[in-house]
């Protein structure tokens, strides 16, 4: 992912952008990929475990603050209107449902949406980075 993408500076939140990348760089996601990412539920499934992984090192405060970030399913229309490159993947539209467990803990809660929200920003990197790739040739 080469520096210099305009669409990476205008995608989403700072925090939540640099949380994306470093967790790119970190996982080695694009090695993983070889060209190919997943959709839907395997994209969840082959990168779930990973990044709770990584969160689960995070303070409460932390995961807070990451998971405060996560796009709502009503969010969705409001970003269809615009069409532009600050597209971002809801938590719903990554899970297709209920996803949270009724009987799990606040912290275990907390890391789930913390994780659905890092996922979700590291697909639309990913995405908007090979958006831009085929543009720019």
């Amino acid at each position: 992912m080469g520096s210099g993408n305009p669409f990476r500076e205008n995608l989403m939140q700072p925090y939540l952008f640099n949380v994306a990348i470093n967790l790119i760089g970190k996982l080695r996601v694009r090695e993983q990929l070889n060209g190919d990412f997943p959709r839907g539920y395997g994209y969840v499934e082959r990168f779930w475990q990973a990044v709770r992984t990584e969160l689960r090192k995070w303070t409460p405060e932390t995961l807070g603050k990451l998971a405060a970030l996560g796009t709502g399913r009503n969010d969705d229309e409001k970003q269809l209107e615009q069409s532009s490159p600050r597209r971002r993947t809801s938590l719903y539209e990554l899970h297709c449902g209920v996803w949270l467990g009724k009987y799990d803990s606040g912290k275990t809660l907390l890391l789930d949406i913390a994780t659905s929200t890092a996922l979700a920003a590291i697909k639309d990197v990913i995405d908007l980075d090979d958006q831009h790739k085929r543009k720019t040739g």
